[in-house]
């Protein structure tokens, strides 16, 4: 037993650089199969050595294309689209195709709507706009997939001399496609205990991006490579065009090329011939800032970075923030786990990246602090950094946090591959087999016609689709009254899920017909002004749209409301009381209730009566002055 713990110890320590960590590490054992095969049979030796390269690729690609077609398999059952963000993104690439067709390249960054960049189009609707909103949603989600099995390969492909090594990168990387963050499919609040994000977000493609950018600059920086470099600055600028956040990653990215140059070795002293590579460094800072201002004037001086987006995106944030309770973010944090990595790989990487610091300090405290520490010390300053953008300025959204999890993963990748040829033949085996396992399991699920709940909530994962079905006739319904009168409907919405499908199918009908959306909406959340029910919105409104669940009449029973979830829950329990004696008659019932409104000055004073028997926030007051100078004085609370 103490033989492979010191070999496995010695590995660690000599992992310093990504291309030749397996070298320093492995000392082979003469029972492992090798790529050299004995030199009497020349065409044997070839086609072992070729075949020990090639199959294990084709494999990996055989495991990504079942993958793709299990969600190929869940997308064609779509019946609604997605709501909210994705709608954004479907517009964009609808406007970028149509610059495309027109011969307006120079105009993609200022396609509407400018708030959504188009960097997200090649690999969400590769083919061009199509009006079946299920081709956005299987592009949308196998794409990051796919970038992120690549860029696995990438890294871990040249570390790769033996047969068992292969077989060893195909185990690892196909068992990291079944991270969870990747799985959130339709909105399932049964399944998806706690929400994540949904299928059409480009989040997803905003971390793998990340990570294959640092893919590139890790292995640029090992073999001094221009050329590769040049293309990790330019992946790391891409991810500008897929979200502003785009900007602290390719910060990043130089902090991660810089800690390579500063742990690889000069080539000057392992004798590297040429003056291309006795000047890489020098290449590589030019060609990063040439390609880094290049990109960042492009933005700034166009639609999608204007003075005017980025004033409401810094609004749109701070509203994001105050949604999110700062005293709860501690169990919100642990809630994601399960969803973001899964209980399957969360003790793996845990357990790897917490030995990489335990061996940094006690290499720091030696004092030896070599390369592999000061990459795992700059790799927790990542998650760091990337924590603390999370808390302060983007909001405690799961998917924000997305490309700290995949750089850190990514980076240090290589050197916990290092440590496999300590390891015995059969335990390598089974490490294989074993982190392959997930994927089975949700290839599995991917092509089963009712996936298991159980299985997907173990797994973390949400492969729900065809669901709404219901929603949208609503949509279709409300949508021919409004064409009827020849005007559009005003709809007051809290922003929900339900809701969100039903605008979302008058919004994608709009754009493949090219005429006004059929429904006007006004919400409590619209993402310019603070959030907060105003019954000045509620006057303007034709029908009311609300989800209704469980729990209703005890909602009635809140006496004192003092945060704008609660100010929902409280307004959803009016809403459940209302009938035609308060001046609505229902249009529609079940989980979406819809509710026209036929007399407003009865539903005016239904809900004077309700706010006056209660006590609300300040927020709730500043909005709706007019309510309580009408009802009388009503108590405050601060918030």
């Amino acid at each position: 037993m103490r033989w492979p713990i010191a070999r496995w110890t010695h590995a660690l320590d000599l992992a310093e650089t990504p291309s030749n960590s397996i070298e320093k590490a492995s000392t082979r054992r003469s029972d492992e199969p090798q790529l050299t095969m004995p030199a009497r049979d020349m065409d044997s030796q070839i086609w072992n050595k070729r075949a020990g390269e090639i199959v294990p690729a084709l494999l990996l690609l055989a495991l990504l294309g079942c993958v793709a077609l299990g969600i190929e398999n869940r997308t064609s059952r779509a019946f609604a689209p997605p709501i909210y963000d994705p709608l954004g993104y479907i517009h964009k690439g609808h406007a970028v195709w149509k610059l495309v067709g027109e011969g307006r390249i120079g105009g993609l960054l200022n396609a509407e709507p400018s708030l959504r960049p188009p960097g997200c189009v090649p690999f969400t609707q590769p083919f061009g706009y199509a009006a079946d909103f299920r081709s956005f949603l299987f592009w949308s989600t196998f794409s990051p997939i796919a970038i992120w099995l690549v860029t696995l390969w990438l890294l871990l492909g040249p570390m790769t001399r033996t047969i068992a090594d292969r077989w060893n990168a195909l185990a690892l990387c196909g068992g990291l496609i079944s991270l969870p963050l990747f799985y959130h499919f339709e909105v399932n609040k049964e399944i998806d205990k706690t929400w994540v994000g949904q299928w059409g977000l480009q989040d997803n493609l905003l971390a793998t991006l990340a990570a294959l950018a640092t893919c590139l600059l890790v292995q640029g920086a090992a073999r001094r490579s221009a050329p590769i470099t040049v293309a990790g600055w330019l992946v790391a600028a891409y991810t500008l065009l897929v979200k502003p956040a785009g900007a602290l990653i390719m910060l990043l990215m130089f902090g991660v090329w810089a800690v390579e140059i500063l742990v690889t070795p000069d080539p000057k002293r392992d004798r590297v011939k040429g003056r291309g590579r006795r000047y890489y460094p020098q290449i590589s800072a030019i060609s990063c800032a040439t390609i880094y201002v290049s990109t960042l004037g492009a933005c700034l001086s166009s639609d999608y970075l204007s003075s005017a987006n980025l004033t409401a995106g810094v609004t749109a944030q701070k509203i994001v923030r105050s949604l999110y309770d700062t005293p709860s973010a501690i169990w919100l944090i642990f809630s994601y786990m399960r969803p973001v990595i899964g209980w399957f790989w969360l003790p793996v990487l845990l357990v790897l990246f917490a030995g990489g610091l335990v061996h940094s300090a006690a290499r720091f405290l030696r004092g030896s602090f070599g390369g592999a520490q000061l990459r795992t010390a700059a790799a927790l300053l990542v998650v760091i950094v990337g924590g603390l953008w999370w808390i302060c300025l983007a909001g405690l959204e799961a998917r924000y946090f997305y490309p700290f999890i995949l750089i850190p993963l990514v980076w240090l990748l290589p050197q916990a591959f290092a440590l496999l040829p300590a390891l015995d033949s059969p335990l390598r085996m089974a490490l294989g087999a074993i982190s392959l396992t997930p994927t089975v399991a949700l290839a599995l699920l991917l092509w089963s016609e009712n996936p298991s709940v159980v299985i997907q909530e173990v797994m973390g994962v949400n492969l729900s689709s065809g669901g709404y079905r219901r929603e949208v006739q609503i949509a279709e319904n409300l949508m021919a009254l409004a064409k009827a009168r020849k005007r559009a409907l005003v709809i007051y919405a809290q922003a929900g899920y339900r809701e969100g499908v039903v605008h979302a199918v008058d919004s994608l009908a709009a754009l493949s017909s090219g005429d006004e959306a059929m429904l006007s909406w006004v919400w409590p959340l619209d993402w310019a002004r603070p959030p907060g029910v105003r019954i000045s919105d509620l006057m303007r409104a034709e029908y009311i749209l609300y989800e209704k669940s469980e729990g209703e009449n005890s909602r009635q029973r809140i006496a004192k409301v003092e945060t704008f979830a609660q100010e929902l829950v409280a307004f959803n329990g009016w809403l459940a009381t209302l009938s035609l004696d308060d001046g609505v008659s229902q249009e529609f019932d079940g989980p979406l209730s819809v509710l026209k409104i036929t007399d407003s000055g009865r539903l005016l004073k239904s809900f004077q009566s309700y706010v006056s028997r209660r006590v609300w926030r300040d927020s709730f007051i500043a909005n709706n002055p007019e309510l309580f100078g009408i009802g009388g004085p009503a108590e405050r609370t601060s918030h």
